[in-house]
């Protein structure tokens, strides 16, 4: 079945293959690609009070808790590298000094930790929905 792309509005969409999820909030939907502008997503999408609900634990509802086992922390902790290393390489190579930082979705503040042990920054501000991540 053919749907509209929630970017481009081609309405050329596919479903690729079933969503791999934990929640119960993307139980029964696919994951569809758009052919013109590549946007793979969720379809259908879940209601708006589904998520709302799923990102203010999000933690909780994708990972289970923050005691994750210790190789997702790993991982996060790699993607946040490698996150920070891109951002410096682009900053570096047009040659743009950084004087504050507003950071959505922090999580636990992987990304933060590895900046700021690099990077000197007089403000870093951070908007996290999933209210169990504020301390």
């Amino acid at each position: 079945m053919s749907q509209v792309c929630p970017v481009c509005d081609a309405e050329n969409t596919e479903v690729q293959a079933k969503y791999r999820a934990f929640s119960q909030y993307f139980a029964n939907i696919n994951r569809s690609q758009c052919p013109s502008c590549r946007l793979t997503y969720a379809s259908p999408m879940p209601s708006d009070q589904n998520l709302k609900s799923y990102n203010s634990r999000y933690y909780e509802s994708a990972y289970g808790g923050h005691a994750a086992h210790k190789t997702a922390r790993a991982n996060f902790s790699a993607i946040a590298l490698l996150r920070t290393a891109h951002i410096q390489s682009y900053l570096s190579k047009r040659k743009v000094k950084v004087s504050s930082i507003l950071e959505l979705g922090p999580g636990m503040g992987y990304f933060a930790r590895h900046w700021l042990e690099s990077e000197q920054v007089p403000a870093y501000y951070a908007v996290e929905t999933d209210s169990s991540c504020h301390a």
